[in-house]
């Protein structure tokens, strides 16, 4: 035996199969075996129930990479978890595994990727689906009507990024009496010598030497806080500042200046709707409100712009700023949204596409210090402040690339907000430089 394997792979697969459940949340910290504890249960399942078998991960890359090439510590393969003897082939070129079976046939193990698409239509004995926090949403969905034929077992693993879908289904799975759930932080797990496996002082090293970005992250990653570490957010210093300096909560509107709207609009998605103005003396950006809605058309949107600004005593909307495509025909209407907001008596600026995300999210950066909000676009605040940076499974790095959901569809109108002020109080329409000035 490995010297290294974990007293905890053991005592929670002998608990898994002791229990007779059929699902399985669990939350470990970073680098404490959690797919590897999954692997060794479905190993032992498919060799006792013939059948098929998935594991599912963000990318097949990072399927084939953990449960085929990854070396163990003792630099065996870890196909070597499964006994030479019940261990059939491993097929590359298909991304399968199969093992040899109680019954004298074949079980087959499938590496997947976390998509709905990749299980739709398949019956199966039982699921993994690793890194659920990063995974879309609509995967539970599908995993769900994989499992219910065969009465299968479903085991999801993660470490936790914040109260999301994980967290949710890790609490409702409390509450079902067929399901099994568990926390172990770095506090709970040891090594087969009793040895803990990591140190708190040396994460905190690993910070200081800037190995992990802070200690949010740290909690998050190693003592399994449901917290969301803003360490992944590209705003997080510029809103710490805000907060510091009491600016989300004072923005006021003035009736002497201009009112604009930001859209980013979507009829098949979230659109936000972002009221603001620039105040000229004071140098200020002042975020009003914001409205956001799904699968409406441009027509109910345009109708709530002007609802909101009767309802609340404001001058009419003086120009709305559009993302890049609004200026492209819709099927649908057979004119384009930048042309329907024109049809309607309003200016529009239309922010030109720009080549990387990154170099917009720089330019709300670069004059975040002069953004105001208030109780009425907290909300634009708190996604600001969400906005998350991916996660790259593979290296445990943070890219330079958005999540893509609710917080990105705020941050999005609040990028064209910014891009369109540049436009309209500087004439400057540039698409390269990252850093601007109103």
């Amino acid at each position: 035996m490995n010297k290294k394997r974990k007293l905890l792979q053991d005592d929670i697969k002998k608990g898994i199969i002791s229990t007779g459940m059929n699902t399985f949340i669990i939350n470990l910290h970073r680098r404490a075996g959690k797919d590897f504890l999954a692997y060794n249960y479905m190993i032992h399942e498919a060799y006792y129930n013939p059948g098929t078998y998935v594991i599912s991960l963000p990318t097949i890359k990072q399927a084939v990479m953990i449960y085929i090439d990854s070396p163990l510590i003792n630099g065996l393969p870890v196909t070597s978890l499964i006994p030479p003897e019940i261990l059939s082939r491993v097929d590359r070129q298909s991304n399968k595994i199969y093992i040899k079976n109680i019954m004298g046939g074949e079980s087959v193990i499938v590496l997947s990727h976390n998509s709905a698409e990749s299980l739709v239509g398949m019956a199966v004995n039982g699921i993994i689906l690793s890194e659920f926090a990063v995974a879309p949403s609509n995967v539970l969905q599908y995993m769900s009507q994989s499992i219910t034929e065969r009465k299968g077992f479903a085991i999801v693993i993660s470490t936790p990024r914040g109260m999301n879908q994980f967290y949710d289904l890790y609490k409702a799975n409390e509450n079902n009496k067929y399901g099994f759930s568990i926390t172990m932080n770095i506090d709970d797990t040891k090594n087969i010598d009793g040895k803990p496996l990591f140190i708190w002082d040396d994460i905190l090293n690993d910070i200081k030497y800037g190995i992990i970005p802070d200690e949010e992250t740290a909690n998050q990653e190693f003592k399994c806080s449901w917290v969301s570490a803003s360490g992944n957010s590209f705003y997080k210093h510029q809103t710490k500042q805000c907060e510091d300096e009491n600016r989300h909560l004072i923005a006021k509107y003035n009736p002497n200046e201009e009112l604009v709207v930001s859209m980013d609009l979507g009829t098949r998605d979230k659109a936000v709707l972002t009221f603001a103005q620039y105040d000229r003396v004071f140098d200020r950006i002042n975020t009003l409100t914001t409205y956001s809605n799904n699968y409406q058309d441009i027509k109910h949107y345009l109708d709530k712009m002007e609802d909101i600004c009767y309802e609340k005593g404001w001058r009419q909307v003086d120009e709305v700023f559009l993302p890049h495509d609004s200026t492209k025909e819709r099927i649908e209407t057979m004119t384009s949204v930048d042309q329907m907001v024109q049809d309607r008596g309003y200016d529009t600026i239309v922010v030109p596409k720009i080549a990387e995300k990154i170099i917009a999210i720089n330019k709300v950066r670069s004059v975040f210090w002069k953004c105001q909000f208030n109780d009425d676009s907290f909300k634009m605040f708190t996604m600001l402040k969400a906005h998350e940076k991916r996660l790259d499974t593979t290296t445990g790095l943070y890219l330079d690339v958005p999540v893509h959901g609710k917080a990105s569809d705020y941050a999005d109108s609040f990028e064209t907000l910014i891009r369109g002020f540049e436009i309209k109080y500087t004439g400057h329409n540039d698409v390269s430089i990252s850093r601007f000035k109103i």
